[in-house]
Protein backbone atom coordinates (compact mmCIF):
# COMPACT_ATOMS: atom_id res chain seq x y z
CA UNK A 1 0.00 0.00 0.00
CA UNK A 2 1.10 3.70 -0.91
CA UNK A 3 1.14 6.30 1.94
CA UNK A 4 0.65 9.98 -0.14
CA UNK A 5 1.22 12.99 2.02
CA UNK A 6 0.12 16.41 0.56
CA UNK A 7 1.85 18.66 3.73
CA UNK A 8 0.25 21.85 4.41
CA UNK A 9 0.37 24.45 7.03
CA UNK A 10 0.97 27.75 8.49
CA UNK A 11 3.11 28.40 9.61
CA UNK A 12 5.27 26.52 7.15
CA UNK A 13 8.26 24.06 8.55
CA UNK A 14 11.17 25.70 9.33
CA UNK A 15 13.48 26.35 6.65
CA UNK A 16 10.72 24.84 4.03
CA UNK A 17 8.82 27.74 1.85
CA UNK A 18 4.81 27.52 1.29
CA UNK A 19 6.06 26.45 -2.87
CA UNK A 20 7.68 23.58 -1.19
CA UNK A 21 5.82 20.39 -1.89
CA UNK A 22 6.18 16.88 -0.57
CA UNK A 23 4.84 13.30 -1.24
CA UNK A 24 5.57 10.44 1.10
CA UNK A 25 5.48 6.94 0.68
CA UNK A 26 6.74 3.76 2.12
CA UNK A 27 6.42 1.36 -1.21
CA UNK A 28 9.80 0.93 -2.98
CA UNK A 29 8.08 0.53 -6.25
CA UNK A 30 8.99 3.16 -9.07
CA UNK A 31 5.01 4.10 -10.33
CA UNK A 32 5.46 7.76 -9.38
CA UNK A 33 8.89 8.21 -11.14
CA UNK A 34 7.79 6.81 -14.23
CA UNK A 35 4.79 9.22 -14.08
CA UNK A 36 6.55 12.32 -13.26
CA UNK A 37 9.93 11.54 -15.29
CA UNK A 38 9.03 10.04 -18.10
CA UNK A 39 6.07 12.74 -19.37
CA UNK A 40 5.28 16.32 -19.25
CA UNK A 41 2.69 16.64 -16.66
CA UNK A 42 0.91 20.40 -16.67
CA UNK A 43 1.10 22.92 -13.90
CA UNK A 44 3.40 20.08 -12.04
CA UNK A 45 6.99 21.04 -11.27
CA UNK A 46 9.78 18.40 -11.80
CA UNK A 47 9.69 15.70 -8.96
CA UNK A 48 13.01 15.69 -6.87
CA UNK A 49 14.61 12.35 -5.09
CA UNK A 50 16.57 14.27 -2.47
CA UNK A 51 19.65 12.84 -2.10
CA UNK A 52 19.34 10.34 -5.13
CA UNK A 53 21.13 10.49 -8.20
CA UNK A 54 20.61 7.72 -11.48
CA UNK A 55 23.49 6.39 -12.98
CA UNK A 56 24.95 8.36 -15.85
CA UNK A 57 24.09 5.87 -18.89
CA UNK A 58 21.77 4.30 -16.88
CA UNK A 59 18.12 3.88 -18.38
CA UNK A 60 16.37 5.77 -15.27
CA UNK A 61 13.03 4.52 -14.81
CA UNK A 62 12.50 3.24 -17.91
CA UNK A 63 8.98 1.61 -18.77
CA UNK A 64 10.14 -1.26 -20.42
CA UNK A 65 11.75 -3.03 -17.45
CA UNK A 66 15.12 -5.34 -17.81
CA UNK A 67 15.42 -8.22 -16.86
CA UNK A 68 18.62 -6.81 -14.94
CA UNK A 69 18.04 -4.32 -12.47
CA UNK A 70 21.43 -2.34 -13.05
CA UNK A 71 20.18 -0.85 -16.15
CA UNK A 72 17.69 1.84 -13.75
CA UNK A 73 19.77 1.87 -10.91
CA UNK A 74 20.29 4.77 -8.62
CA UNK A 75 23.32 5.80 -5.88
CA UNK A 76 21.83 7.75 -2.69
CA UNK A 77 24.15 10.17 -1.07
CA UNK A 78 25.57 9.87 2.64
CA UNK A 79 25.79 13.72 2.53
CA UNK A 80 22.82 14.67 3.47
CA UNK A 81 23.50 17.83 5.33
CA UNK A 82 24.31 19.96 1.94
CA UNK A 83 20.51 18.66 0.63
CA UNK A 84 18.31 21.53 -0.16
CA UNK A 85 14.16 20.97 -0.27
CA UNK A 86 12.87 24.14 -0.79
CA UNK A 87 10.80 25.32 -3.56
CA UNK A 88 10.23 21.71 -5.14
CA UNK A 89 8.33 18.86 -5.84
CA UNK A 90 9.86 16.32 -3.05
CA UNK A 91 9.01 12.80 -3.64
CA UNK A 92 10.50 11.11 -0.03
CA UNK A 93 11.01 7.23 -0.13
CA UNK A 94 10.92 6.23 3.87
CA UNK A 95 11.91 2.81 3.15
CA UNK A 96 14.45 3.40 0.12
CA UNK A 97 13.52 1.73 -3.33
CA UNK A 98 14.40 -1.69 -4.70
CA UNK A 99 16.65 0.20 -7.67
CA UNK A 100 18.84 2.73 -5.28
CA UNK A 101 22.41 1.04 -4.14
CA UNK A 102 24.57 2.71 -1.75
CA UNK A 103 27.89 3.96 -1.91
CA UNK A 104 29.21 0.12 -2.12
CA UNK A 105 27.42 -1.13 -4.02
CA UNK A 106 24.43 -3.13 -1.82
CA UNK A 107 20.76 -2.75 -1.87
CA UNK A 108 18.67 0.12 -0.02
CA UNK A 109 15.48 -1.13 0.94
CA UNK A 110 14.02 -1.38 4.01
CA UNK A 111 11.52 -4.57 4.93
CA UNK A 112 10.65 -7.06 7.53
CA UNK A 113 10.96 -6.37 11.54
CA UNK A 114 13.36 -4.03 11.89
CA UNK A 115 12.48 -1.04 10.14
CA UNK A 116 13.71 1.73 12.64
CA UNK A 117 16.76 0.43 12.97
CA UNK A 118 17.48 -0.45 9.15
CA UNK A 119 16.95 3.40 9.08
CA UNK A 120 18.73 4.36 10.95
CA UNK A 121 21.68 2.67 9.85
CA UNK A 122 21.91 4.88 6.30
CA UNK A 123 22.02 8.44 6.34
CA UNK A 124 20.12 9.27 3.75
CA UNK A 125 17.23 7.15 5.32
CA UNK A 126 17.56 8.43 8.44
CA UNK A 127 17.73 12.14 7.40
CA UNK A 128 14.35 11.15 5.21
CA UNK A 129 12.77 10.12 8.87
CA UNK A 130 13.83 13.62 10.31
CA UNK A 131 12.23 15.28 7.42
CA UNK A 132 9.01 13.56 7.82
CA UNK A 133 8.91 14.28 11.63
CA UNK A 134 10.14 17.65 11.03
CA UNK A 135 7.05 18.28 9.14
CA UNK A 136 4.53 16.43 10.97
CA UNK A 137 5.72 18.56 13.90
CA UNK A 138 6.23 22.39 12.35
CA UNK A 139 2.57 23.32 13.55
CA UNK A 140 -1.00 23.76 12.10
CA UNK A 141 -0.01 20.96 9.34
CA UNK A 142 -2.47 18.44 7.23
CA UNK A 143 -1.53 15.14 6.57
CA UNK A 144 -3.45 13.54 3.50
CA UNK A 145 -3.01 9.54 3.80
CA UNK A 146 -3.50 7.49 0.90
CA UNK A 147 -4.01 3.87 1.08
CA UNK A 148 -1.60 3.39 4.19
CA UNK A 149 -2.82 0.24 6.66
CA UNK A 150 -0.86 1.93 9.08
CA UNK A 151 0.79 -0.71 9.93
CA UNK A 152 4.40 0.68 10.58
CA UNK A 153 4.86 1.17 14.02
CA UNK A 154 7.56 3.69 13.78
CA UNK A 155 5.50 5.50 11.25
CA UNK A 156 2.33 5.62 12.85
CA UNK A 157 3.92 6.73 16.76
CA UNK A 158 5.32 9.73 14.55
CA UNK A 159 1.95 10.59 13.12
CA UNK A 160 0.36 10.28 16.73
CA UNK A 161 2.71 12.77 18.23
CA UNK A 162 2.25 15.23 15.92
CA UNK A 163 -1.36 14.83 16.32
CA UNK A 164 -1.11 15.09 20.50
CA UNK A 165 1.95 17.32 20.73
CA UNK A 166 2.03 19.38 17.67
CA UNK A 167 -1.56 19.95 16.58
CA UNK A 168 -1.44 17.85 13.34
CA UNK A 169 -4.52 16.72 11.67
CA UNK A 170 -5.03 14.44 8.59
CA UNK A 171 -7.38 12.39 6.34
CA UNK A 172 -7.31 9.13 5.11
CA UNK A 173 -8.27 8.18 1.86
CA UNK A 174 -8.86 4.65 1.80
CA UNK A 175 -11.39 1.52 0.52
CA UNK A 176 -12.10 0.62 4.02
CA UNK A 177 -16.21 1.18 4.85
CA UNK A 178 -15.34 3.90 7.66
CA UNK A 179 -12.38 4.19 10.01
CA UNK A 180 -12.81 2.47 13.05
CA UNK A 181 -10.25 -0.70 11.85
CA UNK A 182 -7.36 2.39 12.34
CA UNK A 183 -8.02 1.81 16.36
CA UNK A 184 -6.82 -1.96 15.40
CA UNK A 185 -3.38 -0.54 14.71
CA UNK A 186 -0.29 0.68 16.80
CA UNK A 187 -1.08 4.33 18.39
CA UNK A 188 -4.50 4.01 16.36
CA UNK A 189 -6.65 5.86 19.12
CA UNK A 190 -4.47 8.37 19.52
CA UNK A 191 -4.24 8.61 15.65
CA UNK A 192 -8.22 8.69 14.85
CA UNK A 193 -7.95 11.39 17.45
CA UNK A 194 -6.91 13.92 14.55
CA UNK A 195 -8.88 13.02 11.72
CA UNK A 196 -10.46 15.25 9.83
CA UNK A 197 -11.96 13.85 7.17
CA UNK A 198 -12.07 10.20 5.81
CA UNK A 199 -13.11 9.21 1.79
CA UNK A 200 -13.83 5.73 0.72
CA UNK A 201 -14.82 6.77 -2.94
CA UNK A 202 -12.82 5.86 -6.01
CA UNK A 203 -10.46 8.71 -6.99
CA UNK A 204 -12.74 9.20 -10.50
CA UNK A 205 -16.17 9.39 -8.08
CA UNK A 206 -14.61 12.22 -5.79
CA UNK A 207 -13.28 14.17 -9.34
CA UNK A 208 -15.16 12.99 -12.49
CA UNK A 209 -14.24 13.75 -15.85
CA UNK A 210 -17.03 15.91 -16.24
CA UNK A 211 -15.48 18.07 -13.55
CA UNK A 212 -18.28 18.76 -11.83
CA UNK A 213 -17.80 19.64 -7.98
CA UNK A 214 -18.99 16.69 -6.05
CA UNK A 215 -20.14 16.63 -2.08
CA UNK A 216 -16.51 14.80 -1.38
CA UNK A 217 -14.40 17.48 -2.94
CA UNK A 218 -16.48 20.37 -1.35
CA UNK A 219 -15.64 18.70 1.77
CA UNK A 220 -11.78 18.22 1.04
CA UNK A 221 -12.02 21.55 -0.09
CA UNK A 222 -13.41 23.23 3.32
CA UNK A 223 -11.82 20.53 5.49
CA UNK A 224 -8.37 19.87 4.31
CA UNK A 225 -7.06 23.15 1.82
CA UNK A 226 -9.23 25.00 4.31
CA UNK A 227 -10.78 26.80 1.17
CA UNK A 228 -14.11 28.46 1.53
CA UNK A 229 -16.82 27.94 -0.77
CA UNK A 230 -16.92 31.06 -2.13
CA UNK A 231 -13.33 30.68 -3.60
Amino acid sequence: MVTQARITGNPAPSGITPNTGYLITLNQDLLIERRFLNASVHHVPDLSLPGVKPNPTAQYFSQAMRKEYDGITANVDSAVSSISLSKKFNYIKLHGSFNWRTQTGTELMVLGSKKSQQILEQPLLGWYHEVFKNLLFAGDVRLMIIGYGFGDEHVNEIIAQGIHEHGLRIMVWDRHQGFEWITKKPSGDKIIAGLIGFESRDLMDVFPPSQMKTESYQSIRNTFFLIPDNH
